[in-house]
């Protein structure tokens, strides 16, 4: 089947943000706010927040009016919120011929999102609709479209459909908001973006969205029967990150079984030098105990001897990075036994109150340009920015100048974890100073270090008092089993890699370099576990590996994901989008045509019907497909939620159709039509023109 972009063609689904007024007072609202200001005058600034939408009112002055819930307005600018899941692509479930697997629509479409009613029916809520109406006059009016966001390539598609669907002809442009502080605001809407990279990142994003969706309907539904546990949808990073932790977990094991144990022994003698107790160990050390016990032995202790030489020595202890979104996360699951993405969304939730800088990166660096706004701390003057153009996306993650007031107990452990290692990054290397003794025992040199304070005075002669001795032996220990925290950040590191390489200057997209819903999800459907902090694959995910080829998964996955990356880093050498769309559908028609034939999954049986294209081959049947292995004809079983009967597909394979069948719209409605097989691999409806009833 043809795949073309993304282009979201269809009318209805929905946005996230739906406020709860009366259709009627929003209404006379739109009413007064139409005939006092013509549209045509306005900046109209989108985001997708509400507290970001406040920050920028107020930073830009625009407090002259709420009209209602996110969207504020005065007579030159207005800012709206559109919530990310309020204009939202078609989930492949909701199309015609659900259920029947694959499927690869040619066209992937998009629209305000459908909500249950009282009466458990989906569709576009009244609020959602009067809401949908009364911002797009605002959008659509608008001299100029500017998007404010923290967000890569995701966030810009989501933009994309927003102006597509409110039908935009006004410029559009970008603002980042990499921190949500009056001067930073004024500034990003100062410098705001234009041109044609703003349109291939939407297409990356774009692209993106609809490979998930093809992958999540089709994978998760060819698994469904087979995985009972199933609470969520198995999508395309969960299949990457699985390959990559079975990749990473093997490698680590086959490193530890390698160790070979290496015993040493050695000496120890305990003293008093300058007031400080002193241990003091030689330089060698002895490949027997028996040579070991023979040293020990031979020192004379206790005893007074005076030190052949007093060092100073320094060393320059490096500052912490700032901390990016992963290593975040995996600090706060160490020291604060938070999960990925609860770490990850209280950050989100202190961004967008204007505590600290935008999470949503993977950058531990920062911009000159902030040197000016950071000088109010006194580390700051040596502090080694690197040049604004290195940096795409955001920086390293930051406190603001903004005290922060009513933390929950875990938003104010994140902050203070942020807080400490801001401190630290600022403040530099440290300096560690300590006295190197140095005596003589036995015509051998042993050396032993205290702590170094300025009241410390260092005479001439230091006499040091041995007060006795021991003897030990050291084991090496193999390297230790990887934690989760581990897994975290090696992925995320070989995702960001990934687009440096092959497309540098890919700024941070949550839905590419993000992985913790990623495992969230793998947790949830027990493919993954976490035992005591260290991951163990399952049984069920060992299996989705093998059947899914995990090698052959973790090459194309990320290959995709580079081409896709492509779309925005090197447009020229890209294949393009309806291309690159088309050669993933398929793959992916492919690989679920394969896992829902694959004997080690589903129990086959052959069928007494005649394969009708061949003509010579009995037809195999399998829980959701039936297939004939010689000439590729696949039918199957299950259309619209409707699961046919034996006699059902009897006809289907006889003749081509059935008799009427009862089926349920999206919207909750029965009606009654007939399937037919369609040319290539589907099934459709009968058309018009054919139906008798």
């Amino acid at each position: 089947m043809a795949i073309l972009p993304p282009t979201w063609g269809g009318r209805e689904l929905p946005v996230s943000f739906s406020p709860n007024l009366p259709a009627e007072s929003v209404s006379l609202q739109q009413t007064q706010f139409t005939n006092s200001k013509k549209f045509s005058d306005m900046k109209v600034i989108i985001t997708e927040a509400a507290p970001v939408a406040s920050a920028i009112a107020r930073a830009l002055n625009v407090t002259t009016n709420v009209a209602v819930p996110g969207v504020i307005y005065n007579n030159d600018i207005a800012v709206i919120t559109v919530t990310p899941d309020f204009i939202r692509p078609f989930g492949l479930g909701v199309l015609p011929g659900k259920d029947a697997l694959p499927i690869v629509p040619e066209r992937y479409t998009y629209g305000i999102r459908h909500t249950p009613d009282e009466n458990g029916r989906y569709g576009i809520s009244t609020e959602d609709k009067t809401y949908a109406d009364y911002i797009g006059k605002l959008i659509r009016g608008g001299d100029e479209v500017i998007f404010a966001s923290d967000g890569g390539a995701d966030a810009q598609g989501r933009f994309a459909n927003i102006c597509r669907f409110f039908k935009v002809g006004a410029p559009t442009s970008r603002m980042f908001l990499t921190r949500l502080e009056r001067k930073a605001i004024k500034s990003a809407f100062k410098i705001r973006q234009w041109g044609r990279k703003f349109h291939n990142l939407a297409q990356t994003g774009l692209v993106g969205m609809a490979m998930d969706e093809a992958f999540k309907y089709n994978v998760s539904e060819a698994y469904r029967s087979l995985f009972k546990e199933m609470k969520s949808p198995i999508c395309r990073q969960d299949v990457l990150v699985l390959a990559a932790v079975r990749n990473y977990l093997e490698s680590d094991a086959e490193a530890r079984g390698q160790h070979v144990p290496v015993n040493t022994h050695s000496v120890m003698v305990s003293g008093v030098a300058l007031g400080k107790d002193v241990k003091f160990y030689p330089c060698s050390t002895y490949s027997t105990k028996e040579e070991a016990a023979e040293a020990y032995k031979n020192l004379c202790v206790p005893a007074t001897v005076e030190a052949s030489d007093v060092m100073l020595d320094t060393e320059m202890s490096p500052s912490p990075a700032l901390f990016t979104l992963t290593t975040l996360q995996s600090e706060a699951w160490e020291k604060l036994n938070l999960n990925f993405s609860t770490t990850r969304d209280i950050a989100v939730s202190l961004y967008e109150r204007g505590f600290i800088s935008s999470p949503l990166t993977s950058c531990a660096k920062l911009p000159e340009s902030l040197r000016d706004e950071l000088r109010r701390y006194k580390w700051c003057r040596k502090y080694s920015f690197v040049a604004d153009g290195t940096i795409s996306g955001n920086h390293g993650i930051i406190i603001s100048g903004n005290k922060p007031l009513f933390l929950d107990s875990d938003e104010q452990r994140v902050y203070d974890l942020i807080r400490s290692r801001f401190y630290a990054n600022l403040a530099g290397p440290t300096a560690v100073n300590e006295l190197v003794i140095e005596v003589e025992i036995n015509g051998e040199p042993f050396y032993g270090t205290i702590p170094y304070t300025p009241d410390i005075k260092v005479p001439k002669a230091v006499e040091v008092k041995l007060t006795g001795k021991s003897q030990f032996s050291h084991t090496s220990v193999a390297p230790t089993a990887p934690k989760m925290n581990d897994l975290l950040c090696a992925i995320s590191m070989l995702l960001r890699s990934l687009s440096d390489k092959y497309n540098p200057g890919m700024p941070f997209t949550l839905a590419h370099h993000d992985v913790a819903d990623a495992f969230d999800r793998l947790r949830d459907n027990r493919l993954l576990l976490d035992v005591c902090g260290e991951p163990a694959i399952t049984g069920e995910g060992n299996l989705l590996l093998e059947t899914f080829n995990a090698t052959y998964a973790l090459g194309h996955l990320m290959a995709y994901q580079v081409e896709v990356e492509r779309l925005y880093g090197d447009r020229k050498n890209s294949v393009g989008g309806a291309q690159l769309m088309n050669e993933y559908g398929k793959w992916i028609y492919a690989k679920t045509e394969q896992l829902i034939t694959d004997h080690r999954l589903f129990p086959a049986k052959v069928d007494t019907h005649v394969c009708p294209i061949c003509g010579r081959h009995s037809v195999i049947r399998y829980p959701r497909v039936a297939k004939c292995h010689v000439c590729g004809f696949t039918m199957p079983l299950q259309f619209m939620g409707h699961k046919f009967t034996d006699k059902e597909v009897a006809s289907l394979l006889t003749h081509g159709y059935t008799s009427q069948i009862m089926f349920t719209n999206r919207h909750g409605h029965e009606f009654y039509d007939i399937v037919v097989r369609g040319k290539g691999k589907g099934l459709s409806f009968a058309p018009i023109e054919a139906k008798l009833y």
